[in-house]
Parts: structure tokens; C-alpha cells; sequence
């Protein structure tokens, strides 16, 4: 089998990772179509097949130059990682059907949005969710919201999953009580967390970390923290870093936004949204705690339950089913 996946207008490793490893372990042949720039960020050939890209940079209007690359290519299938109702996905169905490729996309979207789309945006929604071959939904919410507009097959699955081959532990000395790896904007919590961790050492990443030093990092804390707060058009939709800091090893507390719950919360401590008190309860219980074997068994038990549940060899074998 051969996938075309197109339209990540932000490029990094953990998009393109799960398809190299779709690759790497023999399931299906996999081109990914990225643009060649997207504002200061620049394709990596060797993990993608860099496009030229009108309006790179702008997520309203961008368009990726793709069809030559499917043509020469030739895939079975089209994968569409982009929102159901942007212009690229139009673009991305089109030739799909113009060159007789069965045609996925995936969606994220927890929430409902539709009376806040211009009505060509609506139309593309329309068209994609009428008559995709298939519709790929990252979390449960977003899963009963496709089924309730598309009598079309859907499957859930995380966009991508954690990659285990750089995210692992790592023998360092302890150097913070607390870490938080994430963008410094309101609806991430920060206030909250700053206020749960007043008196301890905790370290906000600035987001300078290189990709492959963050295993580092997350190893030098005693725990992590989330503090996402649910925004009239925003969930959180998966939380990617708290898969990266479990198959660290790193104990995570994290409140119970969006889909973090249906997730992560077999293996993390879940608590309320905007409650700095019981968040520090978590927080101080997990550090009382982190030389006992209770810490030491579940620094064990993580890694293997992210491998087991959400890595991206797990990832890759489900969305070749998927596609199958």
C-alpha cells in the first residue's frame, strides 16, 4: 500500500515521525507532502518531501503545489491532515477524486465550530464529511460530533503518536520540583500552576529546548505539570507532552481539560480546572514521594504504557489497519 499525507502547515517531528516509522517497519510506502518553509520553519528532506507553497505562513489562504507529487507517486491512498474545512483539504480531495485515490482526513476539533465558519468553509466541511472514504477523529468528543454530520466510516485515532525512540528516560541528577514544557498563553494555566507551585523549584521550558533534548529535561524534574483550562473555542484535544513526559518516566499532574482525561487519565493525577490548592496537593504528594518504589515502579510502568498505548510503532500498525 501507498499513503500520500499532505497538508501539515506547521512542520515538525512529531507529525512526521509516525509516517517514517510506517516506513522503517515495512507497513505501506509513505510519501509526506510538507511545505518547503512555514515562516521560520524549514521542511527536512529527509523526513519529507518539501512543496512549494502559496501564502506559506498563513493559515487561511496557504496552498501546497501537490498534485505532480501524487501523480508521480501514485499512493492508494490520500491522507489529509489538515482541518476539514480549509482550502487545502478542498485541494487535497479534488485530486483524489480527479485521479480515483480514496481520500482520509483527519480532524481534531472537540468542539463544535460550524456557526463560526464562512460559508465556503462550511461547503468544504460539507463536501469532505459527505464523501471521504474515510474520517480519522483524535479524540472521543471529536469522534460523536463526525458521526452526528457524516454517515461516512470513522475511526479514532491520535493524529500522531509519542515518539519512544527519542523519549525515554534518562540517568540525571534531579533539578526541579516542577516542570511545565508549553506555550506561555492564557488558556494553558499558567497563573494556576505559578500559584500551586509557589515556594518550589519550578522550571516554565521556554520552548528553546532542542526536540532531542527534551527527554533530558524531563528527566531532571520530579514531576510534571499541565494546567489547560477548557475556552469557549478551544479544548485541549490530546496534550501531546504529557505522553512525552510519561515514557520519561516523569509522574505528570494535570487538570482535566478537553480530552486529557480520556487519554492520559488512567496514568496521570487529574484535577479540577483553575484550582491552584488541590493541583499543589498532587504536585507535593508525587514529590513526598519520589524516592520510594512506589515512584521507582511507576518510573517503570510509564514508558511501557506509552509504548503500549500511544507510541508511534503502536500508532503505525493502527492506521495502516485503518487504511486497509
Amino acid at each position: 500500500m501507498k499513503i500520500s499525507v499532505i497538508g501539515h502547515d506547521q512542520i515538525s517531528p512529531r507529525q512526521y515521525l509516525l509516517w517514517k516509522k510506517v516506513n522503517d517497519l515495512g507497513l505501506a510506502e509513505v510519501q509526506v507532502l510538507a511545505p518547503e518553509r512555514w515562516r521560520e520553519e524549514v521542511a527536512d528532506p529527509k523526513y519529507v518531501t518539501p512543496v512549494e507553497t502559496l501564502y506559506a505562513g498563513d493559515i487561511q489562504r496557504y496552498m501546497m503545489i501537490v498534485e505532480g507529487k501524487i501523480i508521480d507517486f501514485k499512493p492508494d491512498w490520500i491522507v489529509s491532515m489538515t482541518e476539514q474545512w480549509r482550502q487545502q483539504t478542498f485541494i487535497n480531495y479534488q485530486i483524489a477524486k480527479w485521479q480515483g485515490i480514496k481520500f482520509a482526513c483527519f480532524r481534531w476539533e472537540n468542539i463544535r465550530i460550524d456557526d463560526s465558519l464562512s460559508e465556503p468553509m462550511r461547503m468544504i466541511q460539507r463536501l469532505v464529511l459527505d464523501n471521504a472514504d474515510l474520517l480519522i477523529c483524535g479524540n472521543k468528543e471529536a469522534e460523536e460530533i463526525t458521526k452526528s454530520q457524516s454517515k461516512q466510516p470513522t475511526v479514532r485515532l491520535l493524529e500522531t503518536g509519542i515518539d519512544t525512540d527519542t523519549f525515554k528516560p534518562v540517568n540525571v541528577k534531579k533539578k526541579f520540583d516542577v516542570l511545565y514544557v508549553g506555550r506561555q498563553t492564557p488558556e494553558k494555566g499558567l497563573n494556576t500552576i505559578k500559584k500551586a507551585c509557589e515556594g518550589l523549584n519550578l522550571h516554565i521550558n521556554d520552548g528553546n529546548t532542542p526536540y532531542d533534548k527534551l527527554p533530558e529535561l524531563m528527566s531532571s524534574a520530579r514531576v510534571g505539570v499541565v494546567g489547560s483550562i477548557d475556552q469557549p473555542g478551544w479544548k485541549e484535544q490530546c496534550c501531546f507532552v504529557i505522553g512525552e513526559m510519561l515514557a520519561c518516566g516523569l509522574p505528570v499532574v494535570s487538570t482535566n481539560a478537553g480530552s486529557i482525561p480520556e487519554i492520559w487519565g488512567d496514568v496521570v493525577w487529574v484535577v479540577p480546572q483553575n484550582d491552584a490548592e488541590i493541583m499543589r496537593r498532587a504536585i507535593l504528594a508525587e514529590i513526598s514521594r519520589v524516592n520510594s518504589e512506589t515512584a521507582k515502579d511507576f518510573a517503570r510502568y510509564s514508558p511501557v504504557w506509552v509504548q503500549e498505548h500511544y507510541s508511534n510503532e503502536r500508532l503505525a500498525h493502527a492506521y495502516v489497519e485503518a487504511l486497509s
